[in-house]
């Protein structure tokens, strides 16, 4: 299992025939279930999953986009379905929310990026259309465009046929070998995705971007190791402390990151043009996508009127510069 950039998250070699039992076992697994799980069995995985926790895990609908009524699977048969999801337009607008001391049940806590506690059980597009059960053609993405356009439905086969190459000789190994030659091929595998969109960030700005502690690209000042002197010695049974990053420096101002007026100026034309909040602005990459929403949410269009400096929010020269360019 994998997440729309092609990273691997879960893998597990089944000596059996795939069935939704294993598909169960691993969102099981997780501490913080997807909101959104895409397979070519998915109204297997979405039956079985409910029946084994009561019915809570896929909600609702069953894990459709929405309730399977007559009229709803005429539209989806028509492909005129369209169906608007909050969490989905504020995505990226949200900030990770910090479910440690939540005290609600398991399987209703809201997913820390997404938001929401609903989960959806969707078909890749290879498979949507062998469906014969007519509530099954509610399990297409094509039915929320804005997040279609978001998700590779087909990541998974692609690092399939990735592995093909070496197909012959895992079949030839043991089971330890097998199983240790597979942990190290995803590892290499996610290594080189992460190294490649840390390289593609890092041409798009000055900034200091690196890995931080949870795997999240940061901006700013690395966490450093402290490392005792040869004088002091070094307990080896005592861990390395983590220097965390001084509060004060976490903190961005209008001081460190001065707005010329003339950028100033040059936002406020842009925003005084009547656009649409979903144009793109520029493109990082196939999944990284700059929109005007996102310009608008860092520097909210009544900013640009206060003259105090104070309220101005994170938003340096390098990154307004590179967003009107793009234009």
């Amino acid at each position: 299992m994998g997440c729309t950039h092609g990273v691997v998250y879960y893998a597990s070699p089944l000596w059996w025939q795939e069935s939704a039992r294993d598909h169960g076992d691993a969102l099981l697994s997780f501490k913080h279930p997807p909101t959104v799980y895409i397979c070519d069995i998915a109204g297997r995985v979405a039956r079985h999953v409910n029946n084994r926790t009561h019915q809570q895990f896929f909600q609702p609908h069953d894990g459709r986009v929405c309730e399977p009524t007559e009229a709803n699977i005429s539209l989806a048969s028509a492909g005129k379905l369209r169906v608007n999801l909050d969490w989905v337009a504020n995505i990226k607008k949200k900030t990770r929310l910090n479910l440690e001391h939540s005290t609600t049940e398991q399987f209703s806590q809201p997913h820390p990026e997404t938001g929401t506690s609903d989960r959806f059980s969707f078909y890749d597009r290879f498979h949507q259309k062998k469906q014969k059960r007519p509530e099954e053609k509610l399990r297409s993405l094509k039915a929320i465009p804005e997040l279609a356009s978001l998700i590779n439905t087909a990541e998974a086969e692609q690092v399939n046929r990735e592995l093909s190459s070496s197909r012959y000789s895992l079949c030839q190994m043991k089971d330890t070998h097998y199983m240790f030659s597979l942990r190290l091929y995803f590892h290499l595998h996610n290594a080189r995705k992460n190294s490649a969109f840390l390289k593609e960030m890092q041409k798009r700005t000055d900034e200091n971007i690196h890995l931080g502690l949870h795997g999240k690209l940061a901006c700013g000042q690395k966490e450093t190791i402290t490392q005792q002197t040869e004088q002091q010695g070094r307990d080896p049974h005592v861990p390395a402390k983590v220097d965390s990053v001084p509060e004060e420096g976490k903190k961005f101002s209008v001081a460190m990151f001065p707005i010329e007026q003339r950028h100033k100026e040059t936002i406020s034309k842009l925003y005084s043009v009547k656009r649409n909040d979903n144009e793109v602005i520029a493109r990082i990459s196939s999944y990284a996508i700059l929109y005007l929403r996102d310009l608008k949410s860092v520097l909210p269009p009544h900013l640009l009127s206060d003259t105090s400096g104070i309220a101005m929010p994170w938003l340096s020269d390098n990154v307004s510069t590179k967003c009107y360019k793009a234009l």
